[in-house]
């Protein structure tokens, strides 16, 4: 159950990063050279003159929609807005453009095969879904392990956040729920039998029978809330979805787990397999011990004196089980706020985490250990663990092919990220 370890500056992707940046820089390029075209065009014919551009030109015009754009700063660019499926030959990006006729945000699928993006592409749009909330009309895209089925979250005018499931080769689509509140996010396994998805409460009526009587008592409700006439609940329920049946089940966060799934940043990780769900629970219920650590952001939080049952905004990895619903710590211990993944392995028996730090016992000796989180594989089975890395690393990739797990340094600034490979040993 051993891991070994090789590392380089440049390593496996470096092709791919300039692939993608190439990829947006066409885009952005051939629609400049079009307006550009069409006004030398409308010049020469004596018809239309140039103009300055408008609020309604930017609105109009068309963006990638990266993975977390929305939250991001004028929806700037992330690495990761391209979805590549698992053999590589093909990707999917999401683009969307204002309708303002409409009163709508347009979202286009597009796929293109990766051996002829930069000689011929020729974009193949998959799906076309209208938002007319906040939320984004298309998102979260997720292969499955065929290379060919694509999972997302969409909407469409009117309608709530539910989970689709697309074929690229034939173009046909499957709404996959019909929950009555929008879907937060999910994760599916390998081949879509087993997928987990969170979902929104259901707003609770600023006035109900018991208001009527005796008035609405107003505390830390939002005023918009108030406004509104109902009042939302931040806390997300946990589901999974069997889509043989087509039938769904919760899985509850018990109280062994001390935390709950909170707010639209809500991070879970269904294994390969679909046995297990892997959650990233917003703790209820800190160890003093953990003031120990030294990771400056994560003491600052554990300094803090909360009240009872309070969400501290420390994390810490839990694991349910799909068939019983049953729940345990699968780390005991805070997870980094700068960023953590799962890659699973695929024996199905273990996991390695990211951005983590090892239980306090083993690491209140080890100033390094107590300041910086590492890399952890964490058996599923009986939870023994073992230190993979000692640094902050983020979870890249994993071959299958060779048994190699590619990462990069996780940077808190904006120099050139280090690569690490490391070899599972034991497979392949």
């Amino acid at each position: 159950m051993s891991i070994g370890v090789c590392s380089s500056r440049s390593g496996l992707g470096a092709l791919l990063l300039v692939t993608l940046e190439l990829f947006a820089a066409s885009i952005f390029g051939r629609e400049v050279w079009q307006q550009d075209s069409s006004a030398k065009e409308a010049k020469a014919s004596g018809g239309g003159e140039r103009r300055l551009v408008t609020q309604e030109d930017a609105i109009r015009m068309t963006r990638i929609a990266g993975h977390g754009s929305i939250n991001e700063y004028a929806g700037t660019l992330t690495h990761d807005f391209a979805y590549f499926s698992p053999d590589g030959k093909r990707f999917a990006v999401v683009l969307k453009r204002g309708n303002l006729e409409a009163n709508t945000n347009e979202y286009s699928l597009v796929l293109f095969e990766t051996e002829g993006v930069f000689d011929k592409p020729e974009p193949i749009t998959l799906a076309t879904m209208a938002s007319s909330s906040n939320r984004e009309g298309i998102k979260d895209v997720a292969w499955l392990a065929d290379s060919e089925t694509i999972l997302f979250l969409g909407e469409q005018p009117g309608e709530t956040t539910q989970l689709y499931l697309l074929n690229s080769a034939t173009g046909t689509r499957r709404k996959l729920t019909n929950h009555p509140t929008n879907l937060i996010a999910f994760s599916s396994d390998d081949q879509g039998r087993a997928i987990a998805y969170a979902v929104e409460r259901p707003r609770a009526p600023v006035v109900n029978e018991r208001s009527r009587r005796e008035a609405v008592v107003v505390n830390d409700e939002a005023m918009a809330d108030l406004l509104s006439g109902s009042i939302g609940d931040d806390e997300r329920d946990l589901m999974v979805l069997d889509t043989k049946s087509g039938s769904s089940r919760t899985l509850p966060l018990g109280t062994e787990i001390h935390g709950k799934l909170w707010g639209d940043l809500t991070d879970f990780f269904m294994s390969p397999d679909g046995k297990y769900v892997a959650v990233r629970a917003n703790l209820t219920e800190v160890s003093p011990k953990w003031r120990q650590y030294k990771e400056p952001l994560l003491r600052k939080m554990l300094q803090r004196d909360l009240p009872p049952g309070a969400l501290s905004w420390i994390f810490r990895y839990a694991l349910i089980e799909t068939e019983t619903g049953r729940g345990k710590v699968l780390l005991d211990s805070p997870v980094s706020d700068y960023g953590s993944e799962i890659a699973w392995l695929p024996d199905g028996r273990s996991a390695v985490l990211t951005g983590v730090s090892l239980p306090i016992e083993e690491s209140q000796s080890d100033a390094k250990l107590l300041g910086t989180p590492g890399v952890v594989e964490v058996n599923l089975l009986d939870l023994h663990h073992t230190l993979v890395a000692s640094e902050d690393l983020r979870f890249l990739h994993w071959d299958r092919k060779t048994s190699v797990l590619a990462f990069e340094v996780r940077r808190r600034d904006p120099k050139p990220s280090e690569r690490r490979h490391f070899k599972r040993l034991g497979f392949g």
